[in-house]
């Protein structure tokens, strides 16, 4: 059967997952209760895993797959051409945005 979404408020701010191990948009693992109960590879053996291949076909995951790219649950992705310019339309974006952050606070100090 279907896995079910844990019902859990941490997870309000996860950015997606890969077998039921969630993570934000930076990567960062995000923990859930009776997690511990779950019977399955935990995230340490799945990162020592070669090759870890993410297959995607919806630009709305645009924001999981970068999640799931920075915490090491994926190496490898497979996804459809629309998916993969909206990643990149959102990590050029997030890049200026930080450029832009960083020169507002340079000329804040005089720099």
């Amino acid at each position: 059967g279907a896995a079910m979404t844990p019902d859990d408020p941490r997870l309000d701010h996860a950015a997606g997952d890969v077998l039921q191990r969630y993570f934000d948009i930076n990567g960062q693992i995000v923990p859930w209760r009776g997690q511990d109960k779950m019977l399955a590879i935990g995230i340490d053996q799945l990162r020592r895993i070669p090759l870890l291949i993410g297959l995607v076909a919806s630009p709305l995951k645009a924001i999981s797959i970068i999640g799931a790219a920075r915490s090491g649950l994926i190496n490898a992705l497979v996804v459809d051409s629309r998916t993969a310019a909206r990643v990149l339309d959102y990590l050029e974006t997030q890049d200026v945005d930080s450029q832009q952050v960083g020169r507002k606070d340079s000329r804040k100090n005089g720099q």
